[in-house]
């Protein structure tokens, strides 16, 4: 395929999911145009993958989807999915269709290349068909050079080693209650204190009041985080410092609600620790952490508390490359 080909990135507002088709385009070093989805009500009727599928966004994001039309459209999710099947019917029949995440059964066929979680049951195997650990993920080096520099006053002198603790949410089929909390208070307190660290702490939009119950357990253990960034309050004076943790953090430590966010941290060669209590993880997102431990990618907070049981949780997690290697097979 030449350089000058019209590749298509289908990004709605939904950061994980259209993260992942950005990850996927931006690992392929080529030009991509990225097409913003804005999704109406009728986003959520069964039948996505219909021949009206575009009435799923609203009119700003229509007049995106215009002449001239893609050799190639990657899109992430099921709803991304039925706007990439309706292009290349209508407008674009000789469009390569690349799929993050399985876009139905019935639509198996008009894509070339569909990446689907192990973690998600499929019975079937087709020639089309990868089955992916986890969600790809893309970091950019210069950002990470560049957090290494804007950070360097606020991470630079922190006694190591730095654990970064990444705290999200509950979610639509699993509650993350005071008990979890106060579980992960004082799993990171014991972990932090075993290894003379310091702590820092980032949340997500999902986090709400959980940061202030995990905050008091941590007071309670007598730990002092060096920095804590809430995602809740907005600030125009605080940027977000996940480059920077990224770049000056020793170890990762995440809930295990986000499967991006536990593939990218994987992806990073630095240890990495799961909180996963019984009960906490839907049982999709349970296979998902439990593969990241069974193949060494990750570790789960509260079996290791030393240094020397750490640095064996190192092994990158290299979902994207396994992607763009099928995709190269078929734009080359």
């Amino acid at each position: 395929m030449r350089k000058e080909t019209l590749i298509w990135v289908l990004v709605d507002e939904r950061p994980g999911t259209g993260k992942q088709a950005l990850a996927v385009a931006e690992s392929l070093k080529l030009p991509f145009v990225v097409k913003k989805m804005t999704w109406l009500c009728w986003a959520n009727l069964p039948s996505q993958l219909s021949q009206l599928s575009k009435l799923s966004i609203n009119k700003e994001s229509r007049e995106r989807l215009c002449p001239p039309w893609p050799e190639m459209i990657i899109s992430s999710g099921r709803r991304a999915a039925a706007i990439a099947l309706n292009i290349k019917k209508k407008n674009a029949p000789n469009c390569k269709l690349v799929q993050i995440m399985d876009p139905g059964a019935f639509a198996h066929k008009n894509f070339s290349l569909i990446a689907i979680p192990k973690h998600d049951k499929l019975l079937e195997a087709k020639p089309n068909i990868l089955r992916i650990i986890g969600a790809p993920s893309f970091i950019d080096d210069k950002e990470i050079i560049n957090a290494k520099i804007h950070w360097k006053e606020k991470f630079g002198s922190l006694r190591r080693p730095i654990f970064a603790l990444f705290i999200g949410g509950p979610t639509k089929r699993r509650p993350f209650s005071v008990n979890h909390a106060r579980e992960l208070g004082e799993r990171v307190s014991e972990l932090v204190k075993n290894n003379n660290g310091q702590l820092i702490i980032t949340t997500s939009p999902r986090t709400g009041k959980i940061l202030k119950y995990v905050l008091d357990i941590f007071k309670e253990r007598g730990i002092d985080p060096a920095y804590v960034f809430d995602c809740g309050i907005s600030t125009l004076d605080k940027k977000n410092p996940y480059f920077g943790f990224l770049s000056y953090a020793d170890h990762f430590i995440v809930t295990g609600d986000s499967t991006s966010m536990c593939s990218e941290l994987c992806s990073l060669t630095k240890p990495t620790y799961i909180f996963a209590p019984t009960g906490f993880l839907a049982p999709k997102h349970q296979r998902f952490v439990n593969s990241l431990i069974k193949n060494n990618y990750a570790g789960l907070l509260g079996d290791m508390t030393e240094n020397k049981t750490m640095d064996k949780f190192r092994r990158r997690l290299n979902t994207t490359r396994s992607i763009i290697d099928r995709i190269s097979k078929f734009i080359n």
